[in-house]
């Protein structure tokens, strides 16, 4: 399979279906085990597969379990649900406290975070959320740190040999991408956006396409 088909076929793919739940389960914390009452809650939202409910029943979670040790798979089902909905920014925010917890989370959902976290920057590049210079440099900091893992990154047991190396060229070519038009915003370029119809099924195809298209055309960034 080529690296664009794997970026459709695999990568989004593993993206867009997380807003049923989280691909890669977070080991969780040995103190303070969640009640049972507890993980029956987060079952039901996990569960949900409508995105805007989904969202509603973890926000319900959060407020009444400050402090779960779910929380690093609440943090991916947010991530996942708001990526399907289409807010990026949103997306990239949960991402965000994801990867805040560092090594507490396993290799590959770091990865998988990452990931979502750079297209969502990449493809809402266009949403005022992300035309702050901040933004740029977060985006560009967790480009850089992606980079750095990828060269760490073992192959998952659910992946072959082809199949991996076709992500790892994929996720390469996603993190070089958003770590250009990082720079490229911090140096005032102007910002080319994507125009789609909001309800249009080709439309992330087309953007991956684009992202290919200019990163084929722009010199890596170390």
């Amino acid at each position: 399979m080529k690296a664009d088909k794997w970026i459709r076929a695999g990568c989004l793919g593993v993206v867009l279906s997380m807003a049923g739940g989280p691909a890669w389960t977070v080991p969780q914390e040995q103190q303070n085990p969640p009640s049972s009452a507890e993980r029956i809650t987060y079952q039901t939202a996990r569960d949900e597969k409508d995105a805007q409910a989904k969202i509603k029943l973890l926000d319900d979670f959060a407020a009444r379990y400050p402090e779960s040790t779910l929380a690093p798979s609440i943090y991916q089902d947010y991530y996942g649900a708001y990526f399907s909905l289409n807010n990026y920014p949103q997306a990239a925010t949960y991402a965000d406290k994801f990867l805040a917890l560092g090594d507490k989370a396993d290799f590959d959902s770091r990865m998988l975070a990452l990931e979502t976290r750079e297209i969502a920057y990449s493809v809402g590049r266009c949403d005022s959320a992300f035309q702050t210079p901040e933004a740029s440099a977060k985006a560009r900091d967790a480009a850089t740190q992606g980079l750095q893992m990828l060269d760490q990154w073992q192959k998952p047991a659910n992946l072959t040999g082809e199949q991996f190396a076709a992500a790892k060229a994929s996720f390469g070519i996603i993190l070089h991408s958003a770590a250009a038009d990082a720079e490229s915003r911090l140096k005032g370029d102007a910002v080319v956006c994507y125009q789609a119809p909001q309800h249009d099924p080709g439309r992330l195809d087309r953007m991956i396409d684009e992202i290919l298209s200019e990163r084929r055309q722009t010199p890596r960034v170390r």
